[in-house]
């Protein structure tokens, strides 16, 4: 477990090195002091190389023995991390040609409806209201432009 570990330290630290290198390049602030679009990916690619790092050092300077052993994950289990990751992939590429909100809706349903299979109101109302939130709180609070689909949202 401490190898697994090391390496995927290693691996966010760099990932989020990578993606500090490029969110340096975007507009820190926007006219008047709103965030710009290298605002969020900035502290993201901050916070993620420094959980990296702590990981790395925690198992570095701790006992092996508190972590326990790595199992390898059962095909159940594979399946539905391969299942977010192609949900993943899909928004990524449908985002510019669907939109934000739908795109977000299906993403979002997809996740929770098909991946964790939950079936209640709580489910079916974020699945609903997640998107329309983002949407609101990105572009009438925050100004930012996000993709809009064919139905112009």
């Amino acid at each position: 477990m401490k190898r697994i570990d090391i390496l995927i330290g290693i691996g966010c630290v760099v990932f989020a090195s990578v993606a500090l290198d490029q969110s340096l390049a975007l507009d820190f602030f926007q006219r008047s002091g709103i965030p710009g679009p290298g605002f969020f990916p900035t502290f993201l690619a901050i916070a993620i190389g420094a959980i990296g790092l702590m990981l790395v050092v925690s198992r570095l300077v701790g006992d092996a023995a508190r972590f326990g052993e790595f199992s390898a994950p059962s095909p159940t289990e594979l399946g539905r991390a391969l299942a977010v990751w192609l949900a993943l992939v899909f928004a990524a590429f449908a985002l510019q040609s669907v939109g934000f909100v739908v795109t977000s809706v299906v993403l979002i349903a997809v996740l929770l409806l098909g991946v964790e299979r939950l079936r209640t109101r709580g489910a079916l109302l974020t699945v609903i209201l997640l998107p329309v939130a983002c949407y609101a709180i990105f572009v009438l609070l925050l100004q930012v432009r996000l993709p809009a689909g064919p139905w112009g949202f």
